[in-house]
């Protein structure tokens, strides 16, 4: 998917040298890089948050995970600030910090309800991944991204 963006903004330049090119490449990709961190950022608030239990966020978080996608702390610490349990409250967002959150989160997790609601976001053919979901199987993951 990052691929096809870069091609297709890059299709967008009227680059006249090599180097003008190359300095586009490295806009753009710069670009989508701190847009995939964002993204995960966002998704942490909404997990960190959400008072009811969306399992297509759950879905994202462990694909976030398992690419070891590096968090923009300082968008999360701005969302949690805007909106959320730390509305206003003085906060520091470190990696460890989110970390801890997003644990207690898990043990709080009612995984059969998120593994329903994910099932309407799931290939057919992915669908049999959900059955592994449990709070060890996110702590799990949790742990793969920690190391």
């Amino acid at each position: 998917m990052s691929i096809k963006i870069i091609q297709e903004r890059l299709d967008t330049y009227q680059a006249k040298s090599v180097q003008e090119e190359e300095q586009a490449l490295r806009e753009i990709t710069q670009e989508v890089i701190l847009a995939g961190l964002s993204r995960f950022a966002g998704k942490m608030h909404a997990l960190l948050c959400r008072e009811y239990v969306k399992g297509r966020d759950w879905y994202d978080f462990l694909w976030y995970c398992a690419h070891k996608t590096t968090m923009n702390t300082g968008y999360l610490r701005s969302a949690l600030l805007q909106n959320g349990p730390w509305k206003g409250q003085p906060l520091t967002v470190t990696k460890q910090w989110w970390i801890e959150e997003i644990r207690k989160k898990i043990q709080d997790l009612d995984v059969d309800a998120a593994r329903g609601e994910a099932l309407r976001f799931v290939r057919e053919y992915e669908q049999p991944s959900l059955a592994v979901w449990s709070k060890e199987f996110f702590q799990s993951a949790v742990n793969a991204y920690d190391k």
